[in-house]
């Protein structure tokens, strides 16, 4: 999780010495040599190499996980294995459901986003303690339903119903 690509500024942090094959004596030379992984990625040895890129396609991407703070050894090998589950799935081509998002798009969400935080600020200093319900929290909404709703309207959809929950 401390190196994963999790920044919406794109900015990079500094990756702890841990965290370098060096660190544990390990070079260039031992990239090739076989290691028993044991219930990580393979139960057969797997060569140096494929066991960074395994792990870096695991633990550094757009997700990160941290969990080995947790205590109980059960729990925390159930979240490893799933984790690692996934590494053994086939990866979805770049273009599939909307992995490779364009940067039109993504500043078209930024801009979504910005507005609906101006109307939450707007409302809240205009309405000073009045009963009203808020975006807080949701923000995430905005950008999913965008996108159902442009589908839907590609689709051919005559009519959306959005039903809220009162409190």
């Amino acid at each position: 999780h401390q190196i994963a690509r999790n920044n919406p500024l794109g900015r990079n942090t500094t990756a702890p010495l841990d965290l370098d094959p060096h660190y544990y004596g390990l070079s260039v030379l031992d990239m090739d040599t076989l290691f028993d992984t044991g219930m990580l990625q393979s139960r057969n040895p797997l060569p140096l190499h494929d066991i960074i890129t395994n792990l870096e396609r695991i633990y550094c991407g757009s997700v990160g996980a941290e969990f080995m703070h947790i205590v109980d050894t059960t729990t925390r090998c159930w979240i490893i294995k799933r984790l690692e589950e996934q590494s053994l799935r086939p990866l979805l081509p770049a273009n599939i459901a909307g992995f490779d998002i364009s940067d039109e798009k993504k500043i078209f969400t930024l801009k979504q986003l910005v507005a609906a935080e101006g109307i939450e600020m707007h409302l809240h200093s205009r309405f000073v303690g009045q009963k009203r319900f808020s975006l807080e929290g949701g923000e995430s909404l905005i950008p999913i339903l965008d996108d159902l709703i442009q589908g839907l309207g590609e689709k051919g959809a005559k009519e959306i119903v959005i039903g809220m929950a009162h409190r």
